[in-house]
């Protein structure tokens, strides 16, 4: 065995991780593909996620990526499940542009709620698998971001009670994320 290996993952695992980091890659491939428009021949940028979801892969067994301790099979689940998603919102959006009729629109978000739903049940299992302090940190997190994200809602409804524009629903996704940051943030600070 050469010293550039970690001996503590198996064969089995690095392969394993490789193979997660091709599907995010592939995500991010048709991300920068359908982000880029035409900018980069077709498998230039396809290729471009591909390697840099070959990095993931490969940083998978070496280093944590989180400061939660979660196997690896737990990180390949919700990198996986969180690049079908990516992949699945690519896909709606294009095919909600070729204008089908209604019955089989609401057929097509399907194409976009089941990955969702299959990356919450992801982001569950995960926050089942830790111990009991991070566990609870990771809780802590999400009720300072439903609150922060309510405080959001509340502010953007008076705005638009003044005349603001409607703001895009698909931006509370983002606002949502970020309050979790700042909640886990907050907690990991406050048990330091």
């Amino acid at each position: 065995m050469s010293t550039s290996e970690d001996p503590k993952t198996s064969k089995s695992e690095k392969r394993n991780n490789m193979l997660t980091g091709l599907g995010v890659g592939a995500a991010l491939g048709v991300v920068f593909w359908s982000a880029l428009d035409g900018l980069f021949p077709f498998p230039l940028d396809l290729f471009a996620g591909i390697g840099m979801g070959i990095i993931i892969g490969y940083t998978l067994g070496r280093r944590p990526l989180m400061s939660m301790r979660y196997p690896a099979n737990i990180i390949r689940r919700l990198l996986l499940s969180g690049a079908l998603f990516v992949f699945a919102s690519v896909v709606y959006f294009y095919l909600l542009d070729l204008d089908f009729e209604y019955p089989t629109q609401y057929m097509i978000t399907l194409i976009a709620i089941i990955p969702a739903i299959l990356l919450v049940m992801a982001i569950g299992s995960a926050i089942r698998s830790l111990d009991e302090l991070q566990r609870h940190i990771q809780t802590e997190g999400i009720a300072i971001a439903f609150g922060g994200t309510a405080i959001v809602v509340f502010v953007i409804f008076i705005f638009e009670t003044a005349g603001m524009p409607n703001p895009t629903w698909g931006l509370m996704l983002l606002i949502m994320t970020f309050m979790w940051l700042i909640g886990k943030l907050w907690t990991v600070w406050r048990y330091r």
